[in-house]
Order: C-alpha cells, then structure tokens, then sequence
C-alpha cells in the first residue's frame, strides 16, 4: 500500500490550509530569499538586459552533474552507477508593446539533445481582473516547489503544451483559472484536435502563506508521457495537485502533492494509479548560504522510490551566480524496480551538483 493514500494527502493539506488562515507571522520575509523555488522564479531573478522601452532579454547558463548508485536488493549482485553531465543555455525575450499586453519566448539550448528548441512561446493579455494567455507553456496544474537541482517525484504530472488559460485575479490575494489544452494522446475514438482542460485555484492567506488547489482532465498528457509505450488508449485519467507554503523569518516550508484519481487501464496493476507527494523545509541564515531538506515519497509511480530524503546547500557566489550541491538517498518498494541486469533494486543514491549563472 502506499505511503500515503489520496484521502490522507487530502486532509493533510486542507487542515494545514484552515489552520494557517488565523496565523499572521510578524517578521517580514527578506527581500533577497526565497529565489529559484520554480522555474519561473529562476527567470524572473535573472539579469535583465533592456534593449529598448518595450524589448527585454535575459541569459541564463546551467552546468548540472548528477550521479546515482542503485543498490540491489540481493547484496552477491553489484551495483549500477549512472552518471550525468549536461549544459544548458537559456534566452528569455519579453516583447512589452503596451500595458494591455506582452509576449514572452525563451529559447534553450541542451547539449545532450544538441538542438535550439523554443521551449516557452507565451502571450498574454489583460482587462481588469481578468487575464488571457495563449501560447505554448506548462500550465498551471501543479506548482512543484524545489530548491533542489533533482526535481522531486511529484514532477511527473508537470504538463507542457499548447494552451488557453483564462485567469481571474481581483486582488493580490486570489487567483483563479480555468486552462484548455491541445491533446498529444492518440486517444480512441477521438479526432487530432482533441482537447483537454484544467482547473487552478491559488490562495494567499498572508504575505507569508499562499495555499493552491488544481485539477487536470488526463494525466496522460503529461511531460512523463506516461502512456508512450501504449497502442490502445482507453480512457482519459484525471488527477488533482494541491500545495501549500509557509514562511516564518528565515524558515520555509512547502507541502505539495499529486495524484491520479483513477486507474490507468493500459498499465501493470502495480503502477496504473500513479501519485507522489513532497515536502520541503528551507533554511535561510544570513551569508550567502541557503540549506534545503527534503523528504518525498511516491506510490505506483514507474521506477521511482517510494520513500526518498536529503539535504541541499545553494550557496550565493554573486548576485548572478550559483551553485548547489545534494545528497538524496531514496528506499524503492520490494521487487517494483530491477535494473538493465533484471537485479531488484533495494534502495539508491544520488548526488547532484549545478552552476547557474544569469548574464
């Protein structure tokens, strides 16, 4: 069985969120923390170079190494050890015309992949309360907050695509948004120009307490491409994520989660119903260091650990420049994942390391 089931996720974050509607925290957070949580917090803490009144770009250069030991279960078998280098060259384009409207591009360059792709191609549009993006991006299902170079396990809902979202947001404290996705699953009995939708709702209680709740109508689309190996489809599988993150002075912490809410049919039993949950604690002494502990877990998620904990050190060079280091060691549930050598896997670890550096 699980780690956790879905009700227990549930009732965990939803009494966290009702609880922490009474808290005010008096200590104000830093202006110069809680960096590089989200991909997207990364670009926005980049340099900015302003060509013109209405034209921004913005570099950014990642050298990640990652390393992992997978220890079978049977200790006369021997260990596998993989190991990783790859670069990467970001380049954001912010295209501002006019306060009604603004185009977003970012280009990126991987040298394991060794092509130019346009990874992010946004447009957005405002009135009032409401706001309206089209492009291709990740939509908001999900938030996936890490301060590690290792995403956690809960990434395997994250969903790029070419999509719609409608947002209505009347304060700073409130956000909601309704999202419509193209479908890249072959599904049965349905057309090419398929659609998907969404559902996201985001809450700040304080200034220090932001709480969010969404909801996907297929899980399948999903970057994981959980269904690539499939023929046949069968029938779409929707999922839920929730999260909540919390700052007390120079302490943070979030709690996320994601989970199918049905059984893929085109899957083995022991894996049809993915789902993985995370918690983050963050540590933000002054210097120029920040510490990070983690402690995920997932259940029926393919050749993934079912219990997983380590630590992180991001230490602050420069203003632009980055580097962190981890250490994960993860538990695998008994006889759900064998290596190339058909070796059951006991349990693994992980070391990683990345360089960032905004230009």
């Amino acid at each position: 069985m699980s780690t956790f089931d879905i009700k227990n996720k549930l009732i965990l974050l939803l009494a966290l969120m009702f609880l922490t509607s009474f808290s005010v925290y008096a200590e104000e957070a830093e202006e110069d923390r809680r960096r590089y949580r989200t991909l997207e917090e990364r670009r926005d803490a980049g340099k900015k170079h302003q060509l013109t009144e209405w034209l921004e770009v913005s570099p950014l250069f990642e050298l990640e190494y990652n390393k992992q030991r997978l220890i079978p279960l049977d200790a006369l078998d021997n260990e596998t050890s993989i190991s990783e280098t790859h670069k990467t060259l970001q380049l954001e384009i912010i295209v501002d015309p006019a306060e009604w409207v603004n185009f977003e591009i970012v280009y990126e360059y991987d040298d394991l992949l060794d092509e130019l792709i346009l990874d992010e191609a946004v447009a957005e549009f405002e009135a009032g309360d409401f706001k309206f993006e089209v492009g291709r991006f990740t939509v908001p299902f999900g938030e996936y907050y890490s301060r590690f170079v290792t995403g956690p396990l809960l990434e395997f809902g994250e969903t790029d695509a070419r999509s719609l979202v409608f947002a209505w947001e009347p304060d700073d404290e409130l956000e909601a948004a309704v999202f419509i996705l193209k479908s890249r699953v072959e599904k049965t009995g349905e057309t090419d120009d398929s659609l998907d939708w969404g559902l996201s709702l985001n809450v700040s209680f304080t200034d220090d307490i932001v709480a969010g709740i969404s909801y996907i109508s297929d899980l399948s689309e999903s970057d994981e491409k959980l269904l690539d190996d499939v023929i046949f489809y069968q029938q779409p599988v929707d999922a839920m994520s929730a999260y909540i993150n919390i700052e007390i002075g120079n302490y943070d912490i979030s709690l996320e989660m994601v989970q199918a809410l049905d059984h893929f049919a085109e899957l083995d039993v022991e894996s049809d119903r993915p789902g993985a949950w995370n918690i983050e604690f963050g540590i933000y002494p002054e210097g120029g260091f920040e510490y990070a502990l983690r402690i995920e877990g997932s259940d029926e998620l393919e050749d993934e650990a079912e219990l997983q904990a380590g630590l992180g050190v991001t230490w602050h060079l420069h203003e632009n420049v980055y580097l962190t280091v981890e250490y994960l060691k993860g538990k695998y549930k008994k006889g759900f994942v064998e290596n190339d050598l058909e070796q059951v896997i006991d349990y693994q670890n992980q070391f990683a390391s990345q360089l960032v550096i905004s230009f």
